[in-house]
């Protein structure tokens, strides 16, 4: 079974268990998240009910370098 298709049913399954409000996804910059999140949740896309935001993280950085951010 392939990641993004674990993905794509584990976000059906959240949007049929969350009621019809507003939902605001965070998460990684990642390539399955690009494409599973709108299929998974295109109605309330259309209807501007579902918002993503993406972020990419430095995993390199060091302490004094993420204390400054």
């Amino acid at each position: 079974m392939k990641p993004a298709y674990t993905k794509a049913a584990h976000l059906a399954c959240l949007r049929d268990l969350l009621p019809a409000n507003r939902l605001t996804i965070v998460g990684e910059q990642e390539a399955s998240m690009v494409r599973v999140v709108p299929h998974a949740f295109r109605d309330w896309i259309e209807e501007n009910r579902c918002e993503r935001h993406v972020m990419n993280f430095d995993k390199n950085a060091l302490e004094p370098e993420n204390s400054r951010r």
